[in-house]
């Protein structure tokens, strides 16, 4: 699935990217969430630099960051509050952390996702850790439809989201 995200066309991936990140600033979960968790996108995901930026105008935003081996929301002002961290993942520079009960919406990167909602990530398990501290975040993975598959074989600890946003 990943290398298909990377043979994407590159005026098609942003095309799709923002008719994505539209379908997003439309929903009715964001146009009334105070805090807004989501991630900084990599390797062709559905591009959230525009998204963030505009998200910034109207609400608080946070990102996640991994430490000690734990990932943990930080609230960002701007892009350039962001740094490379693990992974080569642009995490929030700050200290002051979120807690879940806090963040009214988290929207979740995707590698593949199904019709019940479940996703695989890249195999660590964070964002199904973190969401099990509070099951009142509304989650959004944003995919495009190619990365939708028929089953994702999954266990007691993954948590399906809310809902998948795709162009």
């Amino acid at each position: 699935m990943k290398e298909k995200r990377l043979l994407l066309d590159h005026h098609l991936y942003r095309q799709m990217s923002q008719d994505i990140s539209n379908k997003v600033l439309a929903h009715h979960h964001i146009q009334t969430a105070k805090i807004i968790a989501i991630y900084a996108s990599l390797d062709k995901e559905v591009r959230t630099d525009e998204l963030i930026e505009t998200l910034l105008l109207n609400h608080r935003v946070v990102l996640p960051r991994v430490k000690n081996n734990t990932m943990e929301f930080i609230e960002i002002k701007q892009l350039s509050d962001l740094e490379v961290g693990h992974f080569g993942v642009r995490e929030p520079r700050g200290i002051s952390t979120l807690s879940p009960t806090d963040i009214d919406v988290m929207i979740v990167p995707l590698l593949a996702f199904d019709a019940k909602k479940y996703r695989v990530g890249y195999g660590k398990g964070y964002y199904d850790r973190y969401l099990s501290q509070d099951n009142q975040i509304y989650t959004i993975g944003l995919g495009f439809t190619f990365q939708e598959v028929e089953s994702i074989d999954h266990d007691h600890y993954d948590i399906p989201l809310d809902e998948i946003m795709c162009e």
